[in-house]
């Protein structure tokens, strides 16, 4: 509970930023009324943020995010609305922001520090500190035109990072430079948090970076905050409403089979209209829509439904499904796919799970599988699931694939984190190890 303005480092009130749809001198074109037409990338925003704390910031393309901070940061005026700041505020909104080509990295550093606000002796007292986290050392006195981005990136943020401030305002920083840059720029956002207490504001798309530093977060929705709160609570439910993938149904349904025998059953199938008719491209398998799958979803051990899964919890996948025809043994698969993050450059199937087969009798059945804790690295990662009789040709009944999404993050108080950082991999698995000499 915040008792006094002396505890915020940021107070919102009815915030609004309004563009202008029209090319030129900033008029914008007129709609047939006369009103200018313009859209709100940031309308009837409100929030406190208190001191020491950090505040996740996440949303889609063009929710706002940037807008938002760079209204933070004095370089946008809002449109309505008001800000108060208590305190000095340092920003990292874009690579390289206010960098002078021509200057040296030397020259840039102390530029900079005069622009956020810090004397010479004050900049003085952390150059070798910020030169030392950058790792150009060498390059310093070159002029920064000859570096390449990834110098760039990591003289910015170690500049911004290092100097003097209460509130750090920072726009995807972490997704720039290589793996080893990137893990010091997560110590030092610790850093900044624990031992330094200081404010920050982050945007990133990484959910697990944001539940790993911030303790509250903001969900920004077309311009407005759709949720405010705890940052894994508002995680969870952005992952739950938004992070749907474009899920394919497929099913032979009433479509022709060719090279299976015409069974009463499957002639009885066909006449179902109410069947889906989508054809898998797939070779080298049959459909027959002896079964559908009509549901699944993710659980944890607490049957709760939801959409973020620290690493050490056990995931339950349970599949409903409907057996239309018992002329056919039918067992449920899993495939479990990880999407690409830093280190799974690619979409990478993880494993494939094919359970016991399902009593053939029509009707409606549930299944479920579990997936074991400590077993997945963080990521995002999908499931698709198929109903299919194993034969030679191999018999596919239904195929939903893509069909669900979850956000595997680091567990609570995890002394190993190092770990989670450095693997490439997709799992993780804790083996058992033993000292013979």
């Amino acid at each position: 509970m915040i008792k006094s303005k002396n505890e915020l480092a940021l107070s919102v009130r009815s915030l609004g930023r309004a563009y202008s749809k029209g090319m030129g001198g900033g008029l914008g074109l007129l709609t047939k009324r006369g009103e200018p037409n313009r859209f709100w990338a940031l309308q009837d925003v409100s929030f406190d943020v208190p001191k020491g704390v950090g505040l996740g910031i996440i949303g889609g393309n063009g929710s706002g995010k940037s807008t938002l901070l760079k209204i933070l940061a004095r370089i946008v005026l809002p449109t309505v609305g008001e800000v108060e700041v208590h305190g000095k505020v340092n920003s990292l909104l874009e690579v390289g922001t206010g960098f002078q080509p021509n200057l040296s990295g030397r020259e840039n550093i102390y530029l900079n520090g005069s622009i956020l606000g810090m004397s010479r002796k004050e900049i003085d007292l952390v150059f070798d500190e910020i030169v030392n986290f950058s790792g150009i050392g060498e390059f310093i006195d070159m002029p920064v035109k000859r570096y390449s981005s990834g110098m760039y990136s990591r003289l910015a943020f170690s500049v911004a990072a290092n100097v003097t401030g209460d509130i750090l305002l920072i726009d995807e920083v972490l997704a720039v430079g290589d793996a080893q840059f990137r893990k010091k720029c997560l110590g030092r956002m610790e850093g900044l948090l624990t031992s330094e207490h200081r404010t920050v504001l982050f945007v990133s798309h990484s959910m697990e970076s944001v539940v790993r530093f911030c303790s509250k977060a903001i969900w920004l929705d077309h311009g407005k905050i759709r949720h405010f709160g705890d940052a894994e609570d508002v995680v969870a439910e952005y992952l739950g409403k938004t992070n749907r993938l474009n899920t394919k149904y497929v099913n032979k349904g009433n479509a022709p089979v060719a090279n299976y025998p015409e069974t009463k059953a499957v002639s009885l199938l066909k006449q179902k209209e109410s069947r889906p008719t989508l054809v898998s491209k797939e070779e080298g398998a049959g459909f027959i829509a002896a079964a559908t799958i009509t549901s699944i979803e993710v659980t944890s051990n607490s049957d709760c439904r939801k959409a973020l899964f620290r690493s050490d919890e056990e995931i339950s996948a349970i599949i409903n499904c409907e057996i239309a025809s018992g002329a056919y043994p039918i067992c449920p698969v899993v495939h479990l796919n990880c999407m690409p993050r830093a280190g799974v450059p690619e979409e990478t199937h993880v494993f494939t799970c094919v359970g016991d087969p399902l009593p053939q009798i029509a009707g409606n059945y549930t299944q479920i599988v579990k997936i074991p804790k400590d077993l997945l690295t963080v990521g995002q990662y999908f499931i698709s699931v198929a109903l299919v009789t194993k034969s030679k040709p191999l018999i596919r009944h239904c195929k939903l694939e893509r069909a669900v999404t979850f956000q595997i993050i680091a567990p609570k108080n995890e002394g190993e984190t190092f770990l989670l950082e450095q693997l490439h991999g997709v799992i993780q698995p804790r083996l058992k190890w033993r000292l013979i000499s």
